[in-house]
């Protein structure tokens, strides 16, 4: 999450919890199903994040879609007390290096400040399914990775769930290492 955005949640006569989670996945195509009894049970930093049956990340980075497993548990998931730069710096580290400079010139430091830090933001992610997009290209350097997350938001005021966010990621191999290129966009 780069402050892109912003999502509002809240119930009558409470106030809406304001959130910078509308583009949270913004580096692949999203769609939600809200599903409000869908509950995240993950705790701790992000990349300590438990993930249901995925693969593991290799060190290098060589499987498109542990690579895009890693992307997105980084990109979506943030705390007030890391500074922007360094959420920025983990989150363009996994992308190709045009992809990271789109991300570079769509981050909103402002909108960081006041609503990351401003309300004490705290986001978990769980990745629940993450695979080869079917009927997408088979190509030996480019994939296509279909994701389902589960973010839970904390902040001074609230916390809720998001509901289950589905995300297409284009995947580029790049000297033996996938990296994410950007949202999968097209027909």
């Amino acid at each position: 999450m780069i402050a892109r955005g912003r999502h509002a949640a809240g119930r009558s006569g409470t106030a809406a919890v304001s959130v910078v989670a509308a583009v949270t996945l913004a580096a692949c195509t999203t769609s939600g199903h809200q599903n409000p009894t869908t509950t995240a049970t993950t705790h701790g930093p992000a990349s300590s994040l438990p993930v249901a049956s995925l693969p593991t990340p290799t060190p290098d980075g060589s499987d498109a879609v542990a690579a895009a497993t890693r992307y997105q548990l980084t990109h979506c998931a943030w705390d007030w007390h890391t500074p922007f730069a360094a959420h920025l710096d983990a989150e363009t580290a996994l992308a190709t290096a045009d992809y990271a400079r789109q991300l570079r010139a769509q981050a909103d430091p402002v909108t960081w400040q006041s609503e990351v830090i401003g309300q004490q933001q705290t986001v978990r992610c769980t990745v629940l399914d993450a695979r080869l997009a079917q009927g997408a290209p088979d190509e030996p350097t480019t994939a296509y990775v279909r994701l389902v997350v589960l973010m839970h938001v904390s902040s001074v005021r609230g916390s809720f769930d998001t509901g289950e966010l589905s995300a297409t990621c284009l995947m580029r191999q790049m000297d033996g290492r996938w990296l994410v290129d950007g949202p999968f966009e097209g027909g």
